[in-house]
C-alpha cells in the first residue's frame, strides 16, 4: 500500500476515535459515597460505593400525556457490582389535581427501585442535570 494512502487511513481511525462526535466512550466522572445518604447524581457522573457497587447516570426523558394530565420524567441508570451491570430506570410521577376550594395541586411520586441487595430512592429531579437518591442495603 501507498504510504500516504496509510497515513490518511491512520489520521482517520485516530479523528473517529477520538473526537468526541464520533466517539462511543463518554467521559463521566466518579465520586465515593456513603449508603444510607443522600447525594446528588450528575449526569455522566459514576458514584462508587466500599463493596464495589456503582452507579452511573446517562440519560434523561419525558412523557406528557395530555394537557394538564400526569407526566413522567425518567432518569437512566447503569448499575454494576462486580462482574455484573444492569440499566434501570428511576422515574418521578406529577399528576395535578383540584383541591376543595379549586387551586391546582401537583402531587409527585419518586421511584424505589431494589436490585440484588440494595435499594435505591430517589429524592429529588433535576432534568437533564441530576437526580438525588439513597442507596441502602438491605
Amino acid at each position: 500500500m501507498n504510504s500516504s494512502i496509510i497515513t490518511v487511513l491512520f489520521g482517520l481511525s485516530f479523528l473517529f476515535s477520538t473526537h468526541p462526535i464520533y466517539s462511543q466512550v463518554k467521559s463521566s466522572t466518579m465520586i465515593n459515597a456513603t449508603y444510607e445518604k443522600l447525594f446528588e447524581l450528575k449526569i455522566n457522573e459514576e458514584v462508587h460505593f466500599e463493596d464495589s457497587l456503582s452507579i452511573l447516570l446517562t440519560a434523561f426523558s419525558h412523557k406528557r400525556a395530555h394537557v394538564d394530565g400526569p407526566t413522567k420524567a425518567t432518569a437512566y441508570l447503569t448499575i454494576s457490582k462486580n462482574n455484573m451491570s444492569e440499566n434501570v430506570m428511576l422515574s418521578v410521577h406529577r399528576t395535578q389535581s383540584k383541591s376543595k376550594n379549586g387551586d391546582k395541586l401537583n402531587l409527585e411520586h419518586y421511584d424505589l427501585l431494589y436490585w440484588k441487595e440494595y435499594f435505591i430512592e430517589m429524592k429529588d429531579f433535576h432534568y437533564d442535570q441530576s437526580i438525588e437518591i439513597i442507596v441502602n442495603k438491605k
